[in-house]
């Protein structure tokens, strides 16, 4: 098996607060361009497998519509308490999604969406969350969050033989919620890479977008150019605050 699988927060259009973008050009904060660019951006993509968070139904609707001419299947789950948005994934032609899993995470209206997926010959488990962020007096949040994603994964049948799980986690290299990662035996596809900044809001840059993965697989990370460090997001290029991330995902099983 050897497949790309890519992971993208895309940002809500209703968590864009203009104190938030300072030094952001306001051109870049339309929607309509931002939506335009979005669609064009994953319509860009080859990926087996493409995962995302802060998709709100409009947004989905419209990618639904142009990947469908792509051939690529999506899958959604909102978040609750009448957040706007959720989490999407969306499987290329070759791909078949054998069980799909919405699950809410607790602590919060935070879900993440889960496909078991056939492909190449191999049956693969994909999740995709957007953990809320813990405030560093409550550190257990995202820690728990993940501790309740790893234990709704174990009961998915039909049971994959690896995981990837991905998305914006809110969360660094050395939070408690990689070290829940780590000791449930997965890897970060970019822990060669941890100053590889995805996100860029509030005037600062930090790595809290991840694709970690489970003993079978080996990854090969996508490399992206870095941004100057006042470089800020949304800009030409790139119409969301994050930036995507993607990783070739092989493994020993499979056709």
């Amino acid at each position: 098996m050897n497949l790309s699988i890519a992971s993208y927060n895309v940002l809500a259009e209703a968590y864009i607060r203009p104190e938030r973008y300072r030094g952001v050009d306001p051109h870049w904060l339309d929607p309509a361009r931002r939506r335009a660019a979005l669609l064009a951006k994953i319509a860009a993509r080859a990926d087996a497998v493409i995962c995302l968070q802060e998709v709100e139904p409009a947004l989905f609707a419209s990618l639904e519509e142009r990947q469908l001419t792509r051939g690529y299947r999506g899958h959604y789950a909102s978040k609750a308490q009448d957040k706007p948005d959720g989490c999407a994934i969306f499987l290329d032609p070759d791909s078949e999604a054998l069980a799909t899993l919405g699950i809410a995470l607790g602590h919060g209206p935070q879900v993440a969406l889960a496909v078991v997926v056939r492909v190449q010959g191999a049956t693969l488990g994909v999740a995709t969350s957007h953990m809320r962020y813990s405030s560093p007096s409550a550190p257990h949040v995202t820690e728990g969050q993940a501790e309740t994603l790893l234990a709704q994964l174990e009961g998915v049948r039909p049971a994959p033989e690896a995981w990837v799980v991905c998305g914006d986690m809110n969360a660094g290299p050395d939070s408690r919620l990689a070290a829940v990662f780590r000791q449930a035996g997965f890897q970060d596809a970019y822990a060669s890479l941890p100053t590889l900044h995805t996100c860029h809001a509030n005037g600062s840059s930090e790595r809290i977008d991840f694709l970690f993965y489970s003993a079978g697989l080996r990854a090969e990370p996508e490399v992206f150019a870095a941004l100057p460090g006042d470089r800020a997001l949304p800009g030409p290029g790139e119409p969301s605050d994050h930036r995507l991330i993607a990783a070739c995902f092989e493994g020993s099983w499979g056709g």
